[in-house]
């Protein structure tokens, strides 16, 4: 006993000289100091602040670096087809809705802060803008034959135009109408329409990008269709422990990974407060319903936790309402079925579809590699008399991509838009992570390989990352390969997947270099075809299904970060590397000096 406790004495005396100054240099370092005020700030808390004082950490949905594409609420901007018909269309009053903004004008992007106070830094990289003014008494853009659409970057615009600092408080949400940002080009007031951002914050944030204009409408007929106006929906999804976000109406919550505790905060008024346990694939939810006189959320900010991640779709259920959806590593997901189920396999698999009210979708059976497989669940759309959805429930043996989509679009009523979706969506794959936490594997938007889904016309825009990169794409519609060049640092390629129009250009619409014998139907499209991406270097893709909805700005997505998940609180991996290292030499030094062999001659 007395050998053991001078070991002990001996070691405590060694760690003091090597170990303690190299912890304490490195635990005194930001984050392991957020880490220590983080703890003792929710320990010291009220149970009910609890949920605002728990750490963030960083996640996909929860980041400090995001680099992504800002489409324009109406794709057609980008390529600006210069016909008084299209500037009508575009530039004047959204179709049907006079009372509305113009929809080239209802492009948001809105942040949502955490537990510390932030700033958060937007640089516009580059991108289009044009130099129409706004007529507020005629609700139009003035445009005319000289109204010109210009590309935009640092060589032709300064810092003081394309840098954005907004100094955000605690559970503060910022929302931006971006068209409202003005660059001055060639000394010229442009408007911005769309184009590369980087942002980045000091802590983590949420970023959503939506073409709805956030008011609620009063009219108990748009309410029961839509909080904003009648024909506008919009769904998005979420994966993980916490979210900050806008829900205007609906939310689904799912728990996949054992019993897990969830709270729900309706941060605008407590009317949505919940709390409540779910077990191993159980499910909550908040909808509207009019016969039972349920409104769900009314444009509400909303905090969601839970002890174990949980998959959530938010947002306005509607007919046109689209989303891929995320589980468990992939293979395991519970969601709303809003008619239709879209299965694409990256390879071979097998998989379960379980619809949990009925058996009218269920399926048991193998996958070929890059088949897409749509499943319907028939699901009544009612108009939002009743809730249109219903679960269902995805088991697999492979990684696959997941998407739920709409029933009314495809109503045998309208057969020109038979067939078509109207979402956008950041494609993501999954990358497997092994840091304390998340573990498993989460979803993430770089990758240097795609395998994109394609069911009814898109767009189609891959952005670059900070390097030259080589890029290759391939569709299976196209005999020759789609697209093969360099794309420069933070460049984008934007493609239009759509029928052939024309003799002689068939194949697809846009940026055509692959050529399809006999040109390409829309059913071809309808059928199901994949868009492969490779790289030296990874890119993002968004895919922007609308081109359909002329007259319906439709669209909400959470912006995924690209900073790789970690928990907050821990000092940066080389600290901790050095402060290990001197407990092994505290250790060796123990050894030998008690007259043991040290570690290196152990090997």
């Amino acid at each position: 006993m007395a050998r053991a406790l001078d070991a002990i004495s001996l070691f405590l005396i060694v760690a003091s000289l090597f170990f303690l100054p190299v912890s304490a240099v490195a635990f005194s370092q930001e984050p392991a100091l957020d880490g220590i005020r983080d703890f003792k700030d929710y320990n010291d808390a009220r149970e009910e602040d609890k949920p605002f004082r728990s750490s963030t950490d960083i996640s996909t949905f929860t980041n400090t670096k995001y680099v992504f594409f800002m489409p324009p609420a109406t794709m057609g901007a980008w390529g600006y087809a210069r016909d008084k018909s299209w500037t009508h269309g575009h530039f004047s009053y959204s179709y049907g809705y006079g009372q509305s903004e113009p929809r080239i004008n209802q492009s948001y992007l809105q942040l949502f802060s955490y537990e510390k106070d932030t700033t958060v830094r937007i640089e516009l990289v580059n991108g289009k803008a044009f130099d129409a003014t706004f007529n507020h008494q005629a609700r139009a853009w003035n445009f005319n034959q000289s109204t010109k659409v210009v590309d935009f970057s640092s060589k032709n615009t300064g810092p003081e135009d394309t840098v954005k600092t907004i100094e955000m408080m605690a559970y503060e949400s910022v929302r931006i109408q971006t068209i409202g940002w003005t660059l001055k080009i060639d000394n010229r007031i442009h408007h911005y329409l769309g184009g590369v951002l980087r942002i980045t914050s000091d802590y983590p944030i949420t970023l959503m990008h939506h073409t709805m204009n956030g008011k609620c409408s009063n009219n108990d007929e748009a309410r029961e269709h839509g909080v904003t106006w009648l024909g506008q929906d919009g769904v998005y999804s979420f994966y993980g422990k916490k979210l900050f976000t806008w829900i205007p109406a609906d939310v689904w919550i799912s728990a996949l990974e054992g019993e897990t505790r969830v709270q729900v905060i309706d941060v605008t008024d407590h009317s949505g407060d919940a709390t409540f346990t779910l077990g191993t694939f159980e499910t909550w939810c908040s909808n509207r319903d009019s016969i039972f006189g349920q409104w769900g959320f009314d444009n509400s900010l909303v905090l969601i936790t839970a002890d174990k991640p949980v998959s959530v779709v938010a947002g306005i259920e509607d007919d046109n309402a689209c989303t891929q959806v995320f589980g468990k590593d992939q293979t395991d997901f519970l969601f709303p079925c809003f008619g239709k189920v879209m299965v694409q396999a990256p390879e071979k698999t097998h998989i379960k579809l379980e619809d949990r009210e009925g058996n009218e979708g269920s399926f048991e059976g193998d996958l070929d590699a890059g088949e897409i497989r749509m499943f319907d669940l028939r699901v009544v759309y009612t108009c939002m008399e009743t809730p249109s959805y219903q679960w269902a429930r995805i088991r697999s043996t492979a990684p696959i991509y997941v998407y739920t989509i709409a029933d009314s679009c495809w109503d045998d009523r309208y057969p020109q838009y038979k067939g078509n979706i109207a979402t956008e969506e950041i494609v993501q794959i999954y990358n497997k992570v092994s840091v304390p936490y998340p573990s498993g594997s989460v979803p993430y938007p770089l990758s240097t390989s795609f395998q994109i889904p394609i069911k009814s016309r898109a767009y189609v825009v891959l952005t670059n990352m900070g390097e030259d990169n080589n890029v290759r794409v391939d569709f299976s519609l196209v005999n020759s390969v789609y697209f093969q060049g360099e794309v420069e640092p933070y460049g984008t390629r934007v493609w239009d997947i759509s029928e052939s129009t024309s003799d002689e250009r068939q194949g697809l619409d846009i940026n055509l270099d692959g050529r399809a014998e006999g040109g390409i139907t829309v059913n071809d499209i309808r059928n199901g075809t994949v868009l492969k991406v490779t790289a030296d270097k990874p890119v993002m893709v968004l895919l922007k299904y609308n081109r359909d909805e002329m007259y319906e700005t439709e669209a909400m997505d959470l912006i995924p970060g690209i900073a790789p998940p970690s928990p907050r609180g821990l000092p940066t991996p080389q600290a901790t590397i050095v402060a290990m290292a001197s407990i092994l030499m505290a250790a060796d030094v123990t050894l030998v000096v008690g007259g043991r062999r040290a570690f290196v001659d152990l090997f």
